[in-house]
């Protein structure tokens, strides 16, 4: 029996029994009756509709039933918001009104009126239909309106057209062109749970070429459409192949002419898809621009014809899909064209007397073209002419005809015309004869010998040359190179000039001027040798002795090169001029004069890097050169700008350079620490990695590193530093600074109610800096009124006034000093008052099945410690007794638990107990129910923690859990959607959960209930409202699922990397040994061959910190810093240390030079200048066994210590722990530990 119909029977005895009851009361003469009972009605989804209901002399409730299920006496319908009542009820009228008709609203309905004493039970049922209109029709696999496309050969196509979600089932239909499908069609429901219901219908298609372009309907009618109807096309496109080609426009025969204007179209009918129409001329492709339009396809070509198009094979293609072979149509074009030229060939240019031979040819030409002579006048005879055919098509026509000079002959002009008789068109050229004689001498013009001219200016020169036939030819020379010149000519002149910009070479240079024709046998010369004035070139410095010393004399002599007049030389140092000692002049080169000046220095140590700039100037022509020299003087070695002191951090390492400034470089560094010699590591370059121990202090030259620094490595410290001119001394602090650490703190403090806490915490650091101690307590307001820290020297007192049991807590002493990380310890401030038992729902019950143990809890508060005592009924419990067993534990500062455990459990321990807290402030008690285990107490206190766009976080106290392991339902929906709607998530998580893949921006209901073995609670009836946060534009918003996804694929992601990097390191290793190897064998081949091999060489200029030209150079002469050699690899710090392993590569680490903008730097003097030694040279002795030379940074840098950061500390820790496992671990364990750093 279905549902609908066990409801009707209970309703029906139900009616019997009151019946029944009636029968025995008295009997009236009329019973309540229905004077409009309901029917059965159907509506259309969203209308309003009315179920009627009247009744005459009614004496009971009336009420409504749906589904089996009354809605109550009130006629606004509680929980239904789109149901009422209403009607006349004065007359009896109780007509059911739903507005906006859902399907949810499809059901069965009762009108009832309940029996009274003297009334019998009325009822009459009738079911309300709900007809939702479907969805618009779908043909599967294709968007309303698209293309099917079939092959012609196609044997069947099948097309599915769905129309969804309806109820009742809609009619589907297929229409081919607005009119009936006389296909095969298959139609086919299938109903939803949601009483909705999908139709289908298939129609089966064998697609012919007439189909093409067909249009296939799908048509949904239904009665909830009102009429209307839903409809999805398609249009069927079969493919079938094209017609062959036609070509117009040339009948084949036709004859052309070049610059006719033809066009020649091709056209394609039918095919689909229509055809691509090209074009191709003698089987090169030269058009794809066809058109499509009706049922063909055009590709008109339009061209102008010329003479490639005589006897072309002009060729038209179409293919399509269907048809991929092409089909071809062709025409041959037959052109008639004219020659576009002919040509003169022979020497026009002869003496009286002699005999030239002309010849014409023409062009190419169709027919062949006639050709004739034309000379005053008159057509020439005794012409001899032939005919060729030409290679591009048509012939070539070629006339000889000999005439012999007169006097009269001068500039006589001969013709030649060549003529197509076919075209009656005539081409035309002519030559003009000409009798030689030869010019008069030439002359120059623009410069009078023995004038001076200024070296850079422009000059020119002008050369003039009359008569001769031809007009003579001029050409510039300069002793024997042409020069280039622009040529002119007036008449019978003839002019050439050349135009050039004055140098040096050209002082007592001779420029010629030669004239020549056809009638000079020798050039006609004309001269001129011209003076110029020039500046010097350069200016070259030398010094006497070669080495500078301090307080020694030193001569630096300047020579200026060649100038003209002799050059002024002057001296000049930091923008100002020196006094110097002329030196005299001799003669130089280009005719000019050189010049010699000298300085005499006494020198000091201040002078070394001294920069003295020689100035050489052409008083006549205001002109100026330069050069500068640096002093390299020898000295014993100073210290300049060193820090007093060094502050580094406890644990670090700190890199302190105090490298002095001495020439030669130091030799030798001895370090001091409270007047004792160190003694100190020293980095031997002749050793390898492997050899090399790392002590805590470490010296390379001027640079000492102190590695994992402590506090007993404070103090005065001294370096000396010598080189072969005497010794140089500096004296530094160092000061270790370490982080706060708190050395005593006041713990635990009790205090009674209203009185005044003090706690105290002490610190140690350096540096000690002000309010380095702070108290804090999370969640504590820290206000003046109630508290004050007070801080002095490495210490800090807490006060807290008129304390209460609410300021027991853990009070947080946080010590800082900005070195390190903080350091924190708790101090508990307790205070006194009797206990207070929680005697929350969830510890008022306990429960336990007979044979197991039993657990009661009972949790209390107070200060001092918190005793407990058991009790059943009037009876103090033995808690040592094999029956019971309490165990008390603190939660945190003030609260206490205690566990009652009963053994064994039987129905005489189902009771209740009673719990006791007592301190020596008082007590307190409650009692706790000992009870079979049962379903689990609805949660309560439910609360919304946090909100975001996606998830909504929630809270709850959990009720009694029944003595068993409970977990949590949550039930959630939007609100505004029906009970269908609603979602449920389950956790195990007894007061908290967090529910996600939520909607933005959308208001939810929520609730919870409790699940153990034994049942379920149910939902807590007080749910709670949440609104879901909007989602901001462009925020991409992680649930719980999102982030799973993300840590996955970063792991994925590291695991790749780190694969690749184990392939890298092995890869290194691999080629450390094969580089070990072959050095090796270099070094001892080289060892055999040679005890003193020979060095690499590495070449670096030292910086200067002084501008060389300061009256307004402005070149700049580039440093690099950042290189070092292959053999100081062992030196290890980030500051000098690079991991690159290319064996050609040598490279020196210097410090970059102090900052200066005003510097200007120029290149350096030539080496050639003995004076000039700022280079510094680092020798690499190819055989390893040979120590090399260290090198000092460069003098004049202002050298400051280094201090790692955190990186460069690990990276300094662990290549000093790769170093002193070297011995142990062999040759092949640095080189990973290194890979691994890279």
């Amino acid at each position: 029996m279905g549902e609908p119909g066990w409801r009707r029977l209970v309703l029906a005895l139900a009616f019997c029994f009151v019946v029944g009851l009636d029968q025995v009361g008295p009997v009236h003469a009329q019973f309540q009756s229905f004077r409009v009972a309901p029917n059965d009605t159907t509506v259309i989804q969203g209308d309003n509709v009315i179920l009627p209901c009247a009744v005459d002399n009614i004496q009971g409730a009336l009420q409504w039933a749906k589904g089996g299920f009354v809605l109550g006496y009130d006629y606004s319908i509680p929980g239904f918001p789109r149901y009422t009542v209403e009607g006349n009820f004065g007359i009896g009228e109780y007509n059911m009104v739903i507005r906006d008709a859902k399907l949810t609203d499809d059901d069965e309905f009762q009108c009832q009126i309940l029996p009274t004493s003297t009334h019998p039970l009325l009822q009459a049922i009738m079911w309300l239909t709900v007809m939702v209109p479907p969805e618009t029709p779908v043909i599967v696999g294709y968007s309303n309106g698209s293309d099917v496309n079939v092959q012609q050969t196609t044997t069947e196509v099948n097309l599915t057209c769905r129309v969804d979600n309806g109820k009742p089932a809609p009619e589907v239909t297929w229409l081919k062109n607005n009119e009936p499908a006389t296909e095969l069609v298959q139609y086919s429901t299938e109903r939803l749970s949601n009483k909705l219901i999908n139709a289908k219908s298939i129609i089966a298609l064998k697609p012919r070429r007439e189909d093409n372009g067909a249009i296939y309907s799908c048509r949904a009618t239904h009665k909830a459409l009102r009429g209307r109807v839903l409809e999805t096309y398609i249009r069927l496109s079969v493919f079938h192949p094209p017609d062959p080609p036609t070509i117009t426009g040339y009948n084949q025969n036709d004859i052309l002419r070049t610059g006719q204007t033809v066009t020649l179209q091709c056209t394609s009918v039918g095919g689909n898809p229509l055809a691509q129409v090209v074009w191709y001329k003698n089987d090169q492709q030269i058009d794809f621009s066809y058109t499509t339009g009706g049922n063909r396809a055009v590709n008109d070509l339009a061209f102008t014809v010329d003479s490639t198009d005589n006897n072309a094979v002009y060729r038209c293609e179409v293919t399509n899909v269907v048809h991929t072979l092409p089909m071809v149509a062709s025409v041959t074009l037959k052109v008639y064209f004219s020659p576009e030229k002919v040509t003169i060939n022979g020497h026009q240019n002869a003496r009286a007397g002699e005999t030239i031979t002309l010849s014409c040819i023409s062009a190419k030409s169709n027919p062949a073209s006639v050709i004739t002579w034309i000379s005053r006048g008159r057509q020439l005879s005794g012409a001899v002419s032939a005919v060729v055919p030409s290679p591009e098509g048509g012939y070539i026509t070629t006339s000889n005809i000999s005439v012999k000079l007169t006097d009269q002959e001068n500039n006589v002009v001969y013709a030649c015309q060549g003529t197509n008789d076919q075209l009656g068109e005539t081409t035309r050229t002519e030559v003009s004869l000409r009798v030689l004689y030869p010019p008069f001498p030439p002359t120059i013009e623009g410069y009078t010998e023995n004038t001076s001219i200024r070296a850079g200016t422009i000059q020119k020169l002008k050369c003039l040359c009359m008569g001769g036939n031809p007009i003579a030819t001029l050409t510039w020379w300069k002793g024997d190179k042409q020069m280039p010149a622009v040529d002119k000519s007036v008449g019978t002149i003839a002019s050439s000039e050349i135009s050039f910009i004055a140098k040096e070479d050209d002082n007592q240079a001779s420029y010629r001027c030669n004239a020549t024709n056809p009638a000079t046998a020798e050039p006609l010369i004309v001269s001129v040798k011209l003076t110029v004035h020039f500046p010097p070139k350069s200016v070259t410095i030398t010094t006497d002795p070669p080495v500078a010393k301090a307080n020694e004399k030193l001569t630096v002599t300047c020579t200026s090169s060649s100038s003209n007049p002799a050059s002024v030389i002057t001296w000049w140092k930091d923008g100002s001029v020196v006094k110097s000692i002329a030196a005299g002049v001799a003669d130089a080169e280009n005719g000019g004069i050189k010049t010699s000046n000298k300085l005499e220095i006494t020198l000091s140590p201040s002078n070394d890097m001294d920069t003295y700039e020689c100035q050489a100037r052409n008083d006549v022509l205001a002109m100026t050169v330069h050069d500068a020299i640096t002093l390299d003087v020898l000295f014993p070695p100073i210290f300049s700008g060193t820090p007093p002191q060094i502050s580094v951090v406890e644990g670090e390492y700190v890199v302190t350079n105090f490298t002095g400034i001495a020439n030669p470089p130091v030799t030798n560094y001895t370090w001091f620490k409270h007047g004792t010699k160190l003694k100190l590591s020293k980095l031997n370059l002749s050793r390898t990695r492997r050899d090399l121990t790392i002590a805590h202090f470490y010296a390379a030259g001027g640079v000492l590193n102190m590695t994992n620094v402590s506090r007993a490595d404070k103090g005065e410290y001294r370096v000396e530093a010598t080189n072969g001119q005497g010794i140089g001394k500096v004296n530094f602090t160092l000061d270790v600074q370490y982080p706060a650490a708190i050395t005593k703190i006041t713990t635990p403090v009790y205090a009674d109610n209203g009185d005044t806490a003090f706690i105290e915490c002490l610190a140690e650091a350096n540096p000690v800096v002000p309010n380095m101690i702070k108290w804090s307590r999370a969640g504590y307001t820290m206000s003046p009124a109630k508290t004050r820290q007070v801080y002095g020297e490495g210490k800090s007192f807490l006060t807290v006034y008129n304390v209460s049991k609410h300021d027991s807590g853990a009070f947080v002493c946080t010590a800082q000093n900005g070195i390190g990380s903080s350091a924190t310890k708790i101090a508990e401030l307790l205070v006194k008052y009797a206990p207070e038992i929680d005697k929350s729902p969830m510890y008022a019950k306990a429960a336990s099945d007979k044979g197991m143990t039993g657990k009661l809890t009972c949790r209390a508060k107070g200060v001092p410690v918190v005793e407990f005592t058991w009790l059943k009924g009037n009876t103090v419990l033995n808690t040592t007794h094999a029956k019971y067993r309490a165990v008390t534990k603190k939660i945190d500062t003030v609260t206490y638990e205690s566990n009652l455990h009963v053994m064994n459990v039987s129905q005489s321990d189902y009771a209740t107990y009673i719990c006791k807290g007592k301190n020596a402030l008082g007590e307190d008690q409650t009692s706790v129910s000992l009870d079979g285990t049962s379903k689990p107490d609805v949660p309560y206190n439910i609360s919304v923690v946090a909100v975001n766009g996606h998830s909504v976080t929630l809270g709850w106290t959990p009720g009694f859990n029944g003595g068993l392991v409970t977990t949590f339902r949550v039930r959630y929906r939007a609100l505004g959607t029906d009970a269908s709607a609603f979602k449920y998530a389950d956790t195990s998580s007894n007061n908290k959960f967090i529910l996600t893949e939520l909607s933005p921006n959308t208001r939810y209901e929520i609730t919870v209930k409790a699940i153990n073995k034994k049942g379920e609670s149910t939902y807590q009836m007080k749910s709670i409202q949440a609104t879901t946060k909007p989602e901001k534009t462009g925020q991409v918003i992680l649930g719980i699922n999102d982030s799973v996804v993300v840590i996955l694929a970063l792991s994925v992601s590291l695991s790749v990397i780190m694969g690749v990097t184990i392939v890298v390191v092995i890869f290194c290793i691999r080629r450390r040994r094969q580089r070990l190897r072959r050095e090796q064998a270099a070094s001892d081949a080289a060892s055999s061959r040679n005890s003193s091999a020979p060095a690499n060489t590495i070449e670096m200029y030292a910086p200067s910190d002084r501008p060389l030209y300061p009256n307004g150079g402005t070149y700049i002469d580039d440093q690099s810093y950042n290189t070092y050699d292959k053999n100081m690899d062992d030196f290890a710090t980030d500051s000098y240390r690079s991991f690159d392993d290319d064996e050609d590569v040598k490279r020196v680490f210097l410090p970059q030079p102090p900052n200066n903008p005003q510097a200007q730097r120029y290149t350096p003097a030539p080496r050639s200048s003995p004076a000039v030694d700022t280079q510094r040279t680092f020798m690499v002795p190819e055989n390893p066994n040979v120590p090399g030379e260290f090198i000092s940074p460069p003098r004049g840098t202002n050298a400051r210590p280094y201090v790692g950061n955190d990186t460069d500390n690990r990276y300094y820790a662990e290549q000093l722990r790769q170093n002193q496992l070297q011995r142990s671990l062999g040759a092949v364990q640095p080189d990973l530990v290194r890979a691994q750093l890279i």
